[in-house]
């Protein structure tokens, strides 16, 4: 009766160990400034390019931008096989305005985590007085590339 007790452990630990494995991205991440060069294309409107750069800890901190009227949660970071699957959510209002946009964004990293490139996609709704909420959404494209440490 033992050895039943025994097999499962084992088979826990190779299942518990496997599972790690495979959520532990290929490439690890590197901490630093991090400059990004961003294209947001709306679904109607025009396309904005941005570049910024950010201090980030971990990926998902090269997401989090301040800008002003809006807070952004913290977001959750998934890894995958080559870097990370983020999503984010954010609220803003501007007077009688009001947003809420939730992202997610695939990461790959490259150059030994200190280089990525990145897709994904933002879904907005905008509320206005008196009018329907209206929904948008938005593909993104980035790329960044670590430059040194934060200042």
């Amino acid at each position: 009766m033992k050895v039943i007790p025994g097999c499962l452990l084992a088979a826990f630990l190779i299942l518990t160990l496997t599972t790690a494995h495979a959520l532990s991205p290929g490439v690890p991440f590197q901490p630093g400034q991090w400059q990004i060069s961003s294209t947001v294309t709306p679904s109607t409107g025009k396309t904005v390019k941005r570049q910024q750069l950010v201090c980030a800890k971990n990926a998902g901190q090269t997401w989090q931008t301040h800008t002003a009227n809006q807070q952004c949660g913290s977001p959750t970071i998934t890894p995958s096989t080559h870097g990370y699957n983020i999503q984010l959510s954010c609220t803003g209002n501007a007077g009688p305005i009001h947003w809420k946009s939730a992202s997610i964004i695939h990461e790959v990293l490259s150059n030994k985590g200190s280089a990525f490139q990145a897709t994904g996609s933002t879904d907005t709704t905008v509320s206005y007085p008196g009018r329907p909420p209206l929904k948008a959404s938005a593909s993104i494209h980035a790329t960044g590339q670590r430059v040194g440490a934060c200042k």
